[in-house]
């Protein structure tokens, strides 16, 4: 029974140590992150494991990532490492440098360090710890690392057609927005003294002058045509669809939009015509 007791006692004592020093230290970034390019996202570098057995005085992390689709903006620390001598250093592109050291331990578990990153372009963007350069103190204890990653999605656009327009004052124009539509759409001018355009996308001439037309979705994305819409007071049209046979005569109506208000006494238009194929007769009025 002696040898017993004995045997015991020098178990527990083997474990004692196992018992003290807690979990292995494991720290992570995290995965399935979305977002779109243009937006900003917060990445937390997080310890899942309590790190307060493990009298952790200074660490160093290194992070890369690809810095073609992302790019680091801002760096934050929790008030775990409020007591630490914090450097980050984001000159060299494609990684991040983040070490600190104390005179008091870090407590407890949960984030670190908050990243924040900008998306340049579409693609997935991995997070990966750079293992040989992280380090707990000057090497003890050592730990585990899980690396993360972001997913970019392109920022939904929206086009406005037609891009472009030739009315008469009080003539009309019926735009439309395709592409990632979130209803419902806001219609606008950037001259609503040349023209009005109405909640459905009618656009409505209104003086001589140029405008351009734009749309914004429900969710804020916004197209503007990149040519313009002219106004002017008359405009002057030929019809397309006329034919007639070899050898005979054609009369070319030309038509315009209503003056009468405009108190116009004279003016002139030249015309062109293809010489080999027509003839010209006479003007009847």
């Amino acid at each position: 029974m002696k040898h017993i007791k004995y045997y015991i006692a020098f178990c527990l004592l083997a474990f004692m140590p196992l018992v003290g020093l807690g979990q292995t230290p494991a720290f992570s970034l995290p995965t399935g992150l979305q977002m779109t390019v243009g937006e900003t996202i917060d990445v937390q570098l997080s310890v899942d494991t309590d790190l307060s057995p493990h009298n952790v005085l200074a660490y160093t992390f290194a992070v890369s990532y690809n810095s073609n689709l992302l790019q680091v903006k801002n760096v934050q620390y929790d008030a775990k490492l409020q007591n630490f001598s914090n450097v980050a250093n984001t000159q060299q592109a494609g990684k991040v440098k983040l070490s600190g050291a104390a005179t008091s331990k870090i407590e407890g578990n949960g984030t670190l360090i908050t990243l924040t990153f900008e998306a340049l372009a579409a693609g997935n963007a991995s997070l990966n710890f750079v293992v040989a350069e992280c380090v707990l103190n000057e090497g003890a204890p050592t730990a585990s690392y899980q690396n993360g990653n972001v997913v970019i999605a392109n920022k939904p656009t929206i086009k406005v057609s037609p891009n472009t327009s030739f009315l008469a004052v009080g003539q009309t124009s019926q735009c439309s927005v395709s592409g990632n539509v979130t209803n419902p759409v806001t219609w606008g001018v950037t001259n609503p003294l040349v023209a009005s355009v109405s909640e459905t996308g009618l656009v409505t001439a209104l003086a001589h002058g140029s405008t351009k037309v734009f749309a914004v979705d429900a969710a804020g994305v916004r197209d503007t045509t990149d040519g313009v819409f002219n106004v002017t007071a008359i405009r002057l049209s030929i019809p397309t669809d006329l034919q007639q046979w070899q050898g005979w005569e054609i009369t070319v109506p030309i038509n315009t939009t209503d003056f009468s208000s405009l108190n116009i006494l004279s003016g002139q238009f030249r015309l062109t015509y293809n010489a080999n194929v027509l003839q010209f007769l006479g003007v009847d009025k």
